[in-house]
């Protein structure tokens, strides 16, 4: 799996209140419109100007706060994947749950300018800067992560799994 796009650099501490305010959670937004209201708090043309395959940079504790499913936000916004220098626990988890390629990679956030260009090759463990070049290692994730997010997640596994049986 090769992800290509912008980066959207954001800091430190950006948590779960931010990427999913409580109006998104608690319905006070129409439905299918939540998506909209994402990290809109800092950065208001962020889920209005994302393209399917952008990827979101971060720096220590992304996601940490509740325990609120902002990850499918950026999945309803088509964003390639999240890297962060930390994330919180529980927004890690579920992340990978649902099939949204998160990436921890300590210092990551001070190799990217937002609006530079990069790649992402999941099997191999490659960060590519393509507007500076540089190139990052990660440790990749094992053959089972690497199907969920294929398949979307935990849900998609298991309905491959039944399906065969």
């Amino acid at each position: 799996m090769i992800i290509k796009g912008r980066v959207w650099k954001f800091g430190n501490d950006i948590n779960t209140d931010l990427m999913m305010p409580a109006s998104a959670r608690y319905g006070k937004v129409p439905e299918g419109q939540a998506k909209f209201s994402c990290l809109s708090a800092i950065r208001p043309e962020f889920s209005r100007n994302i393209k399917p395959g952008d990827i979101i940079i971060c720096g220590k504790h992304c996601g940490a706060g509740s325990s609120r499913p902002a990850p499918r936000l950026f999945m309803e916004l088509k964003a390639g994947c999240i890297i962060a220098d930390s994330f919180g626990p529980i927004f890690f988890r579920n992340a990978i749950a649902i099939g949204f390629p998160a990436i921890e990679l300590p210092g990551v956030s001070k190799k990217f300018q937002d609006g530079e260009k990069a790649e992402i090759v999941l099997k191999k463990g490659i960060i590519r800067n393509l507007s500076s070049g540089d190139v990052i290692h990660f440790d990749p994730y094992p053959k089972i992560i690497q199907e969920l997010f294929v398949l979307g997640g935990v849900k998609g596994l298991l309905k491959k799994q039944y399906k065969s049986d």
